[in-house]
């Protein structure tokens, strides 16, 4: 019996199986509450009602700020046992991801947030971003697709 390749990305596949993972207890509580701070906290400063956020950002506006959550929720370390939410996915599902979706995870999980400028693209090569919030000089990414759009 030969195993079906999925046609999505590692990564792709990682962020799904984490985004099943956090669906349950205790995950989905410790989400919702990471969801509402930053939520609540960005409406509060707007001066907007967080029900009103969706129809305000739109879809896509407003799923690049939910992911933005999600990969602040993998990299913080939670009790009892001070182990990330990566963490416990990677003890109980890791058989269900391929070495670079694991990879991927990993690298997510000891990440931090922080605000870059674009500084140079190479469009179909990799752009040079600046870390806005740490100053650690410069970070070449290597981006094929991405770069041409910048």
């Amino acid at each position: 019996m030969s195993r079906r390749r999925s046609s999505r990305s590692p990564s792709s596949q990682a962020i799904d199986e984490l985004m099943n993972f956090i669906e349950k207890e205790p995950w989905s509580g410790l989400f919702d509450e990471l969801l509402d701070f930053h939520l609540n906290e960005t409406c509060e400063c707007l001066n907007i009602n967080p029900d009103d956020l969706l129809d305000l950002l739109g879809e896509e506006a407003f799923a690049t700020l939910w992911g933005s959550i999600l990969e602040d929720f993998a990299t913080k370390s939670l009790p009892p046992e001070n182990k990330t939410v990566v963490d416990h996915l990677l003890k109980r599902r890791a058989w269900k991801l391929p070495y670079l979706g694991k990879e991927y995870l990993k690298a997510l999980k000891n990440s931090h947030r922080s605000l870059y400028e674009v500084t140079d693209v190479s469009p179909g090569s990799d752009i040079i971003l600046r870390d806005l919030v740490l100053d650690q000089g410069e970070l070449k990414v290597l981006e094929k697709v991405g770069s041409h759009y910048l």
